[in-house]
């Protein structure tokens, strides 16, 4: 059964702030969710990061595209979800727990 919650960030060239965003998801009490990182043409290690959380981390997965600007990545976010509820989270925010 697909999640609820479609928690959509945007990354371009997050590599700094990217595993502590979605660590922040991942302590929320709310647990039906999955987390859509569209690469937005990064050239730092940001991907892989992400690839490195999605191997412990199920309910992360990632799809890249080149740079196409904030609108275009959340665009395409909308165009990848797979829920009907949608949450967008920057690359360098946080979630309260």
């Amino acid at each position: 059964m697909p999640a609820r919650l479609t928690v959509i960030i945007t990354m371009y060239n997050s590599a700094l702030t990217i595993a502590e965003t979605i660590d922040s998801l991942r302590r929320q009490t709310f647990t039906d969710w999955e987390c859509l990182v569209v690469n937005d043409g990064s050239t730092d290690s940001g991907p892989a990061i992400v690839e490195s959380i999605r191997e412990i981390e199920p309910r992360v997965r990632m799809v890249s595209q080149a740079n196409r600007g904030l609108a275009g990545a959340r665009n395409r976010g909308i165009d990848e979800c797979r829920t009907e509820l949608v949450h967008f989270l920057d690359s360098d925010d946080w979630m309260a727990p």
